[in-house]
């Protein structure tokens, strides 16, 4: 029998996502105490965001290829659509437009709302995939789906195919995100031509859409300002000349983009603070520590500009990493601390577990 390795890696990569869908999932849902029989889907639905609407239209759409597919007896046809469910619609899709939902520490509806999308999906994508990839979805079924349903079946294998629910199903808000990820894709590449990094803010893209685009468009505006960490996103019919000293230019399918590159101070100090932010949650996970843990954050810099960034944006920083207080001067020995170099600027940074 003819083996490729390169294949076996790559379905190797794509079973890795899917594990990891999972394990997101499971982190935040058991944190939030997320329960699937009292915060059910047909009660959240209505109380959720425009990404989850999307994100339930696009499963059942590729569950009706999947099992079109399936009757054809075209498994690799119906292996392609579960890969895409799996690794562009929850892993690069969906999961990364909720994680400042699920990250904040307020019980909102719209939360519950994104956990109650994320688990019928996933649940789905593991029943579907058994007919492919059986051991690994019966193996997150019971340690995942058994976890929170107690009363389902004891495998994957014993359960029905779930059927295409129509009314969820809306094929013009599917074709604007594949534009908006169209869209932020081709803006990651333009970041990575002037070399600005993706965690870097900039101030403004202007993209020309067709006219019969913008309202669909305008609806998933700011999480295109989100995804590609644009503050202004105006998408216009007509565009205008893109001075080249200020703006860098690129040509989509059915759009064209103009991003500006020019940084001003502010949010210089803002990528900066990005960065540190960066240091931190890796100093988090070096530490071992549990995502609902509290944590103080002792920073010492000789750079002037380093500590002015830190200074104006320290509330943003403690947000994101979940401190209690963050203090610039020196780093206590008892703190858990690392050295770092952030754009050529020296910086200690220490941290230490605060008792809840």
């Amino acid at each position: 029998m003819s083996v490729d390795p390169d294949e076996i890696a790559e379905s190797r990569s794509v079973l890795s996502i899917l594990w990891n869908v999972v394990k997101f999932a499971d982190t935040y849902m058991t944190l939030d105490k997320f329960d699937p029989n009292v915060h059910r889907l047909e009660d959240l639905v209505g109380k959720g965001l425009i990404e989850d609407r999307w994100l339930l239209s696009r499963f059942y759409s590729r569950l009706r290829r999947f099992m079109n597919y399936m009757d054809n007896m075209e498994l690799h046809m119906a292996a392609r659509e579960w890969v895409g469910l799996v690794v562009d619609d929850l892993s690069h899709g969906y999961i990364r437009l909720i994680r400042r939902r699920v990250w904040a520490e307020e019980s909102r509806e719209d939360k519950y709302a994104a956990y109650a999308v994320l688990y019928h999906v996933i649940k789905g994508a593991l029943i579907m995939g058994s007919a492919l990839v059986p051991h690994i979805t019966d193996y997150l079924w019971n340690a995942f789906i058994r976890k929170f349903e107690r009363n389902e079946a004891e495998s994957v294998h014993l359960t029905l195919m779930p059927q295409v629910d129509e009314r969820y199903i809306d094929e013009k808000l599917e074709n604007a995100f594949d534009l908006l990820f169209a869209m932020f894709s081709d803006i990651a590449e333009m970041r990575n031509k002037i070399k600005v990094k993706l965690r870097w803010p900039l101030a403004k893209a202007v993209i020309k859409v067709d006219s019969g685009n913008l309202e669909a468009l305008g609806q998933v505006k700011h999480l295109l300002e989100y995804l590609a960490n644009v503050k202004s996103v105006e998408f216009v019919s007509e565009i205008g000349q893109c001075n080249e000293d200020e703006y860098v230019r690129t040509q989509g399918r059915g759009y064209e983009i103009c991003l500006s590159k020019v940084m001003d101070r502010k949010l210089y100090y803002e990528a900066l603070a990005r960065e540190v932010v960066r240091r931190i949650q890796t100093m988090r996970a070096k530490a071992n520590l549990k995502v609902d843990e509290r944590i103080r954050v002792y920073v010492s810099t000789s750079s002037d500009e380093l500590a002015s960034a830190i200074r104006e944006f320290m509330e943003y920083i403690v947000n994101e990493v979940r401190a209690v207080d963050m203090v610039l001067g020196n780093v206590p020995a008892s703190a858990f601390s690392m050295d770092w170099d952030i754009e050529d600027m020296k910086i200690r940074i220490g941290i230490e577990r605060v008792s809840q």
